[in-house]
């Protein structure tokens, strides 16, 4: 049954993700090479699953996932009809593909959904640890209030709505909410859209983004295979249930190429400058919703690859060429999330006090910036190897453009980490964080190693060609490349199992919604009423129970400092003390909270002392569920 669900719950994420954004961009500029469109599809499928869901919330409107999966395929669909009858004239894309790029970006597409359907046991396992859990709370919420407002979904208590967060982006939410409704469980529902969106758009997205600064077309392809396959992204990222991270980094490419592209295209008519503008704010308002840091993250990108690379210099000559669309694509931005401007600030606000990094020393933020760029030993001295390969090559073909973007992150990283002067202001975006900023080295990193690996490949069959067979010369060189790939495979595969396993046999497994987790959750759900209370620690990953059972967690969300002194911060803290603490006693009686729940295992690993079976059994609790790894209590004096 779970491979099912997973098939399908894949299967709809690409056609949601996919068929809306492809259509539309059909229409709006036809004479794109479809590669490109393809690319782009996905962040504009989900701008227009945003648009569409933000326009239902502010008009005070139910956000249904049928409404949403009518509007998004029905509406795109129409249009490519209605623009198709008076198709515009045809400038076909200069850099334009071949079936051989399909075919070897068909089969990237097919070893990244391979391997995460494999180390997700089919889609069945639930993102990991803390952050896995709060994303599983927003599209339950989704679901529940039928609404994207932040005011109902970042809730910090899912009975009475007392909101948690001012702002946090929820276009991948809403998605997954989509895929949801289909009757597929929530944490499959996550995995599909994030998996769907990390398969298609960034192998592709990088491909046509490196394409622009490569003379050696086939070099692209070498960065589309290992953009997926750099250990610290997205494999990395997924231990601590990073997916709307993973999901905005993945964006990046495709949009980065499509801004570029304002440059790179002639428009025949204002009609085609319409539509470029259109796609890219489309593209933009679906990034900014996923995870809104990325639109800064695709300026450094563009600005560094831009003045760096001297293929791409010559663009800036023809600035005006782009004016109409930037401003169009900028007024749609604008006007889609005006209403959430005010939130977002608070909302950066709070996660810049959750988030910042300070004052580290010139080794720890080297060790860092080493490891985000090419992973753990040994694979780092393979990547490493290939990458600086690669910028042998490219630097002889005048494409510095990627050396200036690693530049450019390792002096922002260095200066968030160091605390320069300066350095939140310009960290801002990234909350200050220097394990954000440093997660775009992905991109120098997978082009110039790309480019070392097409290097070697091609090297390895002309020497090859000059002694034998050429079809065998050609052979060893894809044979180069797949041993390459394999070796990357094998490092992110192990971390991504690692980052979805329950219990790997040596207590690192990472997914705190366990099977004994569940178990306990489908007990309680039949002994718990619809306004009741869990007692719960959310560091041990229960607030999944509230989106796969539909029960109310006291603590769906980590509380923050000052929240530890109200009612259900008090009543935590204290749990262990309610036959002495009539305050305590009274909270709980008052909530409804008659059960207390102990996961196998939390993140971080150190319990709190008030909150363990030992200590609530010591305060009177009674064991009346147990489960191997998890326990069930019952409050002292209930009948």
């Amino acid at each position: 049954m779970d491979a099912w669900a997973g098939a399908a719950a894949v299967l709809a994420a690409v056609v949601l993700l996919v068929v809306p954004g492809f259509a539309l961009l059909t229409a709006l500029r036809p004479a794109a090479d479809p590669l490109r469109n393809v690319a782009l599809a996905p962040a504009v499928s989900i701008g227009v699953v945003w648009l569409t869901a933000t326009a239902l919330s502010v008009l005070h409107l139910s956000v249904t996932p049928l409404v949403l999966i009518v509007a998004v395929l029905a509406v795109p669909l129409g249009v490519v009809v209605v623009v198709r009858r008076g198709r515009l004239p045809e400038v076909r894309d200069s850099l334009g593909s071949d079936r051989w790029d399909v075919v070897a970006l068909g089969l990237v597409v097919l070893v990244v959904l391979v391997q995460w359907w494999l180390a997700t046991r089919g889609l069945s396992a639930v993102p990991p640890r803390d952050d896995g859990a709060n994303h599983g709370l927003y599209v339950a919420r989704i679901l529940a209030t039928q609404s994207v407002d932040p005011a109902q979904v970042l809730v910090g208590d899912v009975v009475t709505g007392e909101q948690q967060w001012a702002y946090y982006p929820l276009a991948l939410h809403t998605v997954a909410a989509m895929v949801a409704g289909l009757g597929i469980p929530v944490g499959t529902a996550l995995n599909a859209v994030w998996i769907t969106i990390v398969a298609a758009a960034m192998p592709l997205g990088m491909h046509v983004l490196a394409r622009r600064t490569f003379s050696a077309r086939r070099a692209a392809l070498g960065a589309a295979l290992v953009v997926v396959l750099v250990p610290a992204m997205p494999t990395g990222q997924l231990a601590w249930g990073g997916i709307a991270v993973v999901a905005g980094l993945a964006l990046a490419p495709s949009v980065a190429d499509e801004v570029l592209g304002l440059l790179d295209v002639e428009h025949p008519t204002r009609t085609a400058e319409l539509g470029a503008g259109l796609a890219l704010g489309l593209a933009a308002v679906g990034m900014f919703a996923t995870h809104s840091s990325e639109l800064v993250t695709v300026a450094v990108i563009v600005l560094s690859l831009l003045l760096g690379d001297m293929a791409l210099r010559p663009m800036l000559a023809r600035w005006r060429v782009a004016l109409l669309p930037g401003v169009i694509a900028f007024v749609v931005l604008v006007g889609v999330t005006l209403p959430w401007l005010g939130d977002l600030r608070a909302g950066a606000g709070e996660r810049y006090l959750v988030a910042a990094s300070h004052d580290m020393t010139l080794g720890a933020v080297a060790d860092k910036l080493l490891g985000y760029a090419f992973g753990p030993v040994p694979v780092s001295w393979l990547l490493a190897a290939l990458a600086v390969l690669g910028a042998v090559a490219a630097m002889r073909r005048g494409a510095a453009g990627w050396l200036w973007l690693a530049l450019v992150v390792v002096l922002l990283s260095t200066a968030v980490g160091m605390s320069w002067p300066g350095a939140d202001l310009v960290g801002s975006p990234w909350y200050s964080n220097l394990n954000r900023t440093a997660l775009m080295l992905a991109y120098p990193t997978a082009a110039l190693a790309g480019y070392g690996t097409w290097w070697l490949a091609r090297s390895t069959r002309d020497a090859l060609a000059r002694v034998g067979p050429r079809p065998l010369a050609t052979a060893a060189g894809l044979a180069v490349v797949a041993l390459l790939a394999g070796v990357l495979t094998r490092t992110t595969y192990a971390d991504a199992r690692t980052s979805f396993a329950e219990d790997d046999g040596d207590g690192t497994g990472r997914s705190l919604a366990t099977a004994d987790a569940r178990d306990s959750w489908g007990w309680l759900a039949a002994h718990v009423g619809p306004t009741d209370r869990v007692l719960n620690e959310w560091s041990d990953g229960s607030g999944w129970m509230y989106a796969d059972n539909g029960l109310a967690p006291l603590v769906p969300q980590k509380l923050e400092p000052d929240q530890l002194d109200d009612d259900r911060g008090y009543l935590l803290t204290h749990a262990d003390r309610l036959t002495t603490d009539d305050r305590a006693r009274e909270i709980a009686a008052r909530l409804g909270v008659r059960y207390a729940y102990i996961g196998p295992r939390r993140f971080p690993s150190a319990p709190d002392p008030w909150f363990t079976e030992r200590s609530l059994v010591a305060g009177g609790w009674t064991v009346v569920h147990r489960n191997g790894t998890t326990v069930v209590l019952e409050r002292p004096g209930t009948d």
